[in-house]
């Protein structure tokens, strides 16, 4: 057999020092085991492109791993601050709703107030505007307005012209 490797002869002397117990004793062990387990040969594979693959695996592994982070952090971000504009614009609205509750709550009597305070004046207003017609009117001369000569007013220290005495008249 050609391609068979070369023999080597060995010595092994094996005793039993108890039950399932053996010592094997010889000076050629390390040659026996690699008799044994055959020659290793350097694989290309095994030494360089296994850890080489395991290596690239590993590197798009944890980069991928740590894409997700960070798009989970930005995620994570974006929705603190829309809740912090969201909190700052309640806040702000409160604060606004307040001030108008307020503020109403102070406008409406005196509005109430002025609004009562105006129509008291035009009532009183337009009182004294017919009483002022009504005295202007019953001062007027009835026969002047008839013939168009126009209404004479009188005033009240001036006595009417029927009422002035003449010598005349007086007897």
């Amino acid at each position: 057999m050609p391609n068979d490797p070369p023999v080597h002869d060995v010595s092994v002397r094996i005793e039993q020092e108890g039950t399932n117990k053996f010592r094997i004793q010889s000076d050629q062990l390390e040659q026996i085991g690699a008799q044994l387990r055959g020659r290793r040969e350097f694989s290309i594979f095994q030494s360089i492109i296994l850890p080489l693959i395991v290596s690239v695996a590993t590197i798009v592994l944890s980069s991928a791993f740590q894409y997700v982070s960070w798009f989970n952090s930005v995620g994570l971000k974006d929705a603190t601050d829309v809740a912090d504009k969201a909190a700052r614009t309640y806040e702000t609205s409160a604060a606004a709703i307040g001030t108008r509750h307020y503020a109403m709550l102070v406008f409406l009597p005196s509005l109430r107030d002025l609004v009562q305070a105006k129509a008291e004046f035009e009532q009183s207003a337009r009182a004294r505007a017919d009483l002022l017609n009504a005295r202007a009117q019953a001062t007027a001369v009835p026969g002047a307005m008839a013939q168009g000569k126009g209404a004479r007013i009188l005033s009240a220290h001036r006595p009417m012209q029927s009422e002035v005495l003449t010598p005349t008249a007086r007897s």
